[in-house]
Order: C-alpha cells, then sequence, then structure tokens
C-alpha cells in the first residue's frame, strides 16, 4: 500500500488506471476478486483524496490575506471591457475638449447626433439669457462608446468647432444641441482676461462627480460587468457628456442651483470673474488676484493644488465667502482628463498620494471654512433664526435675536439640503451669527430622542494676517438673495465690507 502511495503521489494517470482495473475486477470477475475490488477502489480514492489535501497544504502559504484577495478579485472582475462597444440610443448628445474659456477661444465639440441635420447654440446663461451665437449643421452621425468611457473617455470623431466671442463676459454658458427629436445642454465657464475684485469659483469637480453618463460616476456603479462589490467608479473621464443641467430654475445643487448667486449678483450691479476648479488647480495664484472669493452652493471636491491655494489666500489677507455646503470635503486628482476619487481605504492611482477625505488627512475643512458638513439634518429645509444681532452683518436688517430669516428659490428655505456645523477644529475667534431651525433629519421624523439641533451654522472669522471667511453652511442658501431681503443685506454687508 506504501508503495502504492508513492506512486500515486508521482501519477494521476497510475490512480486513474487502477480506478478503471478495480471496475473491471468487481464488473468481470468472480466473487473474491470482487471482494478484491471492494477492498482497493475505497483506497485508490482515499489515497487521491490525501494528495488533493496534501497539495493544498503546500499552496496554502502563499494564500494572499483576505483583504487583498478581495481587493484582487475587485481589480479582476471588476474591469470595465474596452473591447465591448455600446451602441449609443441617445438622440443627441456631445462634450468640449475642457471646461472652461476665454473670449476669443476656440471650443472642440464632439456631437452624435441620430439627425443628420442638428442645431448648435452657444447661450450665456446670464439674468437676462440671450443666444450668442447659432449653427445649423447637417453631417450629424451617431458615435458609439465602449464600456469604459466613463472613465477613459468617448474617444469620438470631433465634429465641430465654434469660437466664443471675444465681447463675451464672464460667465456660466451652455452649448445647446438640438434635433428633431431632442436636445442636450452642455455646460460651460467663461472666464474674464480683465481681472475684477470678485471671484466667483463654479464648482465643476461636482458636476463630474455627479455626472452619472456612463452608468458611473462618484455614488454609482452600474457598469455590466459582473461587479458586485463595487458601489462607486474612483476614476470619471472629463472628456463625456456632462448630464447635470436641468431646467434652469435654481434647483438642486449643480449648475442650475448656481445660476442663483451669479444672478443676484448680476441683480446687484457687481462685476465680477467666473473660473472652474480646474483653473483653481492649474493656478491657485490667481485667488491672490481677487479682494473677495465665492464659493458657490456645492463645492465639494478639491485637490491639494486648490486646497492649499485657498489656505494660502485666507491667510494673506484673501477673504472668502462659501454660500453653501459639503465643501472642500473629498480630496480628487485632476490628471490626463481624467478625476479621480478614493472613497475607500487607499491611494490615488494617479500620484500615489493617498486619498479620502481631507479632514482624515490632516485637514480637516472647517480650518478654512469654519463649519463642517454632517449628515444630520440631511435634506430638511427651515429658515434660519438670529443669534448675535450686534454683528455687523445684520447692519440694516432690523433682525433681532430670534427672528426668522432665509427663504429661498431652492426648496422653500436657506437652511437645508446638506449643511456644515462649527467643531471642535473650527477656529477660536469663530462667530456664530446664526442658526438653521432644521428640527431633526426625515428619517428621524416623530421619533424619540430625534435631534433638534440639525441646520445650518452661519459664522464668521478673521485670520491672524487679515484674512475673513463668511459661511452660510448651507447649500440652499444660495438661493435665498434673490427672494429673501434680509439674506441679500447680509450678503452685501460682506462684499462691500471687504472692497473698501
Amino acid at each position: 500500500i506504501f508503495l502504492l502511495y508513492l506512486l500515486m503521489k508521482t501519477s494521476f494517470f497510475f490512480i486513474l488506471y487502477l480506478v478503471l482495473d478495480t471496475i473491471k475486477l468487481f464488473v468481470f470477475n468472480r466473487n473474491k476478486n470482487r471482494l478484491k475490488a471492494l477492498f482497493v477502489l475505497p483506497l485508490a480514492f482515499m489515497f487521491y483524496s490525501c494528495d488533493t489535501n496534501t497539495n493544498q497544504t503546500q499552496i496554502k502559504p502563499q494564500t494572499k490575506p483576505q483583504i487583498d484577495s478581495i481587493s484582487r478579485a475587485d481589480s479582476l472582475h471588476c474591469l470595465c471591457d474596452s473591447t465591448l462597444i455600446i451602441q449609443n440610443d441617445s438622440k443627441i448628445e456631445g462634450y468640449t475638449d475642457k471646461i472652461s474659456y476665454l473670449p476669443g477661444e476656440t471650443v472642440e465639440l464632439y456631437i452624435s447626433s441620430k439627425s443628420k441635420n442638428f442645431k448648435i447654440e452657444l447661450v450665456d446663461q446670464s439674468l437676462d439669457s440671450k443666444s450668442l451665437l447659432l449653427i445649423n449643421d447637417s453631417n450629424g452621425i451617431v458615435q458609439n462608446y465602449n464600456q469604459c468611457a466613463f472613465k477613459d473617455g468617448c474617444n469620438w470623431i470631433l465634429t465641430n468647432k465654434i469660437k466664443i466671442p471675444k465681447n463675451a463676459v464672464s460667465s456660466y454658458m451652455t452649448i445647446n444641441l438640438s434635433n428633431e427629436y431632442h436636445q442636450f445642454k452642455i455646460p460651460i465657464i467663461v472666464k474674464s482676461p480683465i481681472k475684477n475684485k470678485i471671484l466667483c469659483v463654479a464648482s465643476t469637480n461636482t458636476w463630474h462627480a455627479y455626472n452619472g453618463w456612463g452608468k458611473a460616476n462618484f455614488y454609482r456603479y452600474e457598469v455590466n460587468d459582473s461587479c458586485k462589490i463595487k458601489k462607486q467608479s474612483s476614476q470619471l473621464s472629463l472628456l463625456r457628456p456632462i448630464k447635470i443641467v436641468g431646467g434652469l430654475e435654481y434647483k438642486g445643487h449643480l449648475f442650475d442651483a448656481e445660476l442663483a448667486l451669479i444672478h443676484w449678483l448680476e441683480r446687484e450691479k457687481y462685476s465680477f470673474d467666473i473660473v472652474s476648479d480646474t483653473d483653481i488647480h492649474l493656478n491657485p495664484n490667481l485667488l491672490m488676484d481677487y479682494d473677495l472669493v465665492f464659493l458657490n452652493t456645492h463645492s465639494e471636491y478639491w485637490t491639494r493644488n486648490a486646497f492649499d491655494g485657498m489656505e494660502k489666500y485666507i491667510n494673506n489677507k484673501g477673504s472668502l465667502c462659501h454660500i453653501g455646503a459639503n465643501g472642500m470635503y473629498w480630496k480628487v486628482t485632476l490628471s490626463n482628463n481624467t478625476i479621480e476619487c478614493i472613497k475607500t481605504q487607499g491611494v490615488h492611482e494617479s500620484d500615489s498620494t493617498k486619498g479620502g477625505k481631507w479632514r482624515d488627512l490632516g485637514k480637516p475643512e472647517e480650518k478654512i471654512l469654519g463649519a463642517a458638513y454632517d449628515a444630520v439634518g440631511y435634506d430638511t429645509y427651515m429658515p434660519y433664526v438670529v443669534i448675535n444681532e450686534d454683528h455687523w452683518l445684520f447692519e440694516n436688517t432690523k433682525l433681532e435675536n430670534g427672528d426668522l430669516f432665509g427663504k429661498s428659490v431652492n426648496r422653500k428655505y436657506a437652511s437645508g439640503h446638506e449643511t456644515d456645523k462649527m467643531t471642535s477644529n473650527s477656529p477660536d475667534n469663530i462667530i456664530l451669527l446664526a442658526r438653521g431651525v432644521n428640527q431633526e433629519a426625515v428619517y428621524e421624523l416623530g421619533k424619540e430622542g430625534a435631534s433638534r439641533h440639525v441646520g445650518a451654522d452661519m459664522v464668521y472669522f478673521e485670520t491672524p494676517n487679515g484674512g475673513s471667511v463668511f459661511s452660510t453652511g448651507s447649500i440652499t442658501s444660495s438661493g435665498s438673495m434673490l427672494v429673501d431681503s434680509n439674506m441679500s443685506i447680509i450678503i452685501n454687508n460682506m462684499i462691500r465690507n471687504k472692497l473698501k
């Protein structure tokens, strides 16, 4: 039996022979040989089992730890297939070669149209919306894409070029594509070649983060690649259609909502410039050219260049007005027309630096913004209550402690959607001006012990080197100045104080 075991260890085919020969003895020979077969056949299977277990024991030390196995499985089974072509069923859509332009610059357009005939219209989405150019084209083509286009880009054929008029002012604009079936709006930012005193930073990184074209973004992953554990993509291409523009009615938290602040500044006759998050990333020192910088609505995703640039700005006599919430929250990288965000433990593929929330990387956002986002009170909407009536920001409002203010064109009230609160990391000299009276989160409605202090903290503080920060602490606050006279006065007070 021992010799048989040794032979079996060196030859799988010997085991196969033994099994077949034993079966032959059992089927074709006399009873005593059948008894022999009944003994040898289980013995062969026992040796085979021993061999299998022994081999498994030999390779076990080489197996990676469980967490690495999961990570490896994710990389193996969650890879999209760049050879799998998706037939584009969109009626019309497109994208541009970048997100922001100067007057006189050429915009490269990559358009897919089901119809041969389509229109391209450049529209300035200022308070008095106006068309700047209109082109009719008769060479529409359908452009397909592969399964990895959400992160690798569409790689479409360049179909059209337009030029931003040289007399265009800095503004939020859309390139409206339309054919007989549908229309599609591409958002862009037009910058100013001449510097004003006020700068507005469009939250373009957040636009990309929530853009679900290609079935993936930083919040969902619906690519049909048999992945069962992936909740979001960590990489998104900037060269794909951006499906984030709505009815332009100041709703939500992206392009449409940001227009409210822009239109209010126009209504109040302020001259200002607009840039994208990408512009701040590429040249953070441009912040130093301005007396006052606005962050608009939902400025959530920041590169290290931009984050450090803003920190330097407020510590060198710069003034920041944060009309929003959940700002400076996630770290991202921008390279090769790709934005990357690591929401699980790990490092960025683009530069091998650690990813995650800035607060977990030693840079809590409240050090710059005064308050920080938390989920308590999410998706509730209420006015603010005055807490510090004597502060100069309330001058000419006639508001007193305990008074309510803060209507909004976005979800009715100015404290809502997502809100920021002061923390132990907030500056020691921070002043709480007002607080949203949001009573509880939607999922806590009516529950015993639900939090009753979950609204936005409206705060102000000054830096040792002469800088200052004002923050409303709420996403829906950007829609307030257009309809609430007290909020309009407060922001006017901030601007006039910092432009002296």
